[in-house]
């Protein structure tokens, strides 16, 4: 999905009005935070209400000054629970498993906002759910990651019914001084990092949701559905994106074209037709995955070929190979000869 501009409507209006109920909460005015983002009281109120990134960033920088707390995104982040994120909520919530909701919330991440994106990462016992910008935040990027991965933090609670021991999030700022006053609230935290990210154990990816229930999740999944196609906020411009993502968490045994479109309530001609119409198709898709996947394991150095290969799900090595060179020019051991680093850097 497009990085939006600044002035076109792209943040949910749920953010924005708790944020207002966290600067009222405190005894301030809310007054000059509707203003900064050039609002009314009553513009927030309809459920379909969107506004600017650059009029959200103007409130948010302006609720800090407010309150006197450039913590505030953390604040935000502690408040925000699954529901706030409208039907996409209820979906996740809904979701038989933490990796399938976290599948659901990447796929219609832009209808609740579309300045940050997520992406899911796994390395054996480790999964990291890593946030990144489209396009440049400004003053208010260090408030706004903080608020995201605060919220991922407290959703993977909300999700699983319980804390998962071993959660972290890493931010690539410098602790600030209002850390501190947030601590307390938050799972271990790490600054300096080489990228922003909720790191959590692995085996929580298909942990059993006791919220389960699977004709909520299709109504919620068919009501995001249609606001993707028809609310103008992308469409399905990033469809491709989301089907290599979907092959790249499950390359081992990756899911056919059927599974992905029954994923999307889709019919499998559907689906087909959507991705030629974005110029190309599964098998490419699947090629790209696993040419990208590849590219991270052999720079890590810690696996074999044979053993990379298993992982992208080649029964012989040799077709690895011979995938790997027309991919590159060369043979999997000689681009290794050129590689380095790793997928999850150890804390600093």
């Amino acid at each position: 999905m497009p990085p939006p501009g600044p002035d076109e409507p792209s943040v949910a209006g749920a953010y924005p009005a708790l944020l207002l109920d966290i600067v009222a909460e405190r005894g301030h005015d809310t007054t000059s935070v509707l203003e900064a983002g050039g609002l009314s009281a009553s513009a927030l109120a309809p459920p379909t209400a969107h506004l600017s990134a650059a009029a959200y960033a103007a409130m948010v920088l302006e609720a800090a000054r407010v309150t006197g707390d450039p913590g505030i995104g953390l604040a935000l982040g502690l408040r925000l629970h699954p529901s706030t994120h409208g039907f996409l909520g209820y979906a996740l919530l809904t979701c038989r498993t933490l990796r399938e909701a976290i599948e659901l919330g990447m796929r219609y991440s832009g209808l609740r906002q579309r300045h940050l994106v997520f992406s899911l990462h796994v390395e054996a016992d480790v999964a990291a759910l890593e946030v990144r910008e489209l396009a440049p935040m400004g003053p208010v990027r260090q408030i706004l990651l903080e608020a995201m991965l605060a919220g991922a933090a407290r959703a993977l609670g909300v999700l699983l019914g319980a804390p998962s021991p071993g959660l972290a999030l890493w931010f690539q700022h410098d602790e600030p001084p209002h850390f501190a006053a947030y601590r307390e609230q938050l799972p271990a935290v790490l600054f300096g990092q080489s990228s922003n990210r909720m790191v959590f154990p692995s085996a929580c990816l298909d942990a059993a949701l006791p919220l389960h229930n699977r004709d909520a999740q299709a109504q919620a999944v068919g009501q995001c559905e249609h606001e993707l196609q028809y609310a103008g906020v992308g469409g399905d411009a990033d469809l491709p994106g989301w089907v290599q993502a979907q092959l790249e968490l499950e390359l081992l045994r990756p899911p056919a074209l059927p599974q992905l479109a029954a994923r999307l309530h889709l019919s499998e001609r559907t689906l087909k037709r959507r991705l030629q119409a974005h110029g190309t198709s599964f098998q490419a898709l699947l090629e790209s995955a696993r040419r990208r996947r590849a590219l991270q394991l052999i720079a890590q150095r810690t696996l074999s070929v044979a053993d990379i290969a298993a992982l992208l799900g080649y029964q012989d090595p040799a077709n690895f190979t011979r995938a790997f060179r027309r991919w590159t020019g060369r043979a999997p051991s000689e681009h290794r000869l050129d590689s380095g680093g790793t997928l999850h850097p150890p804390p600093r």
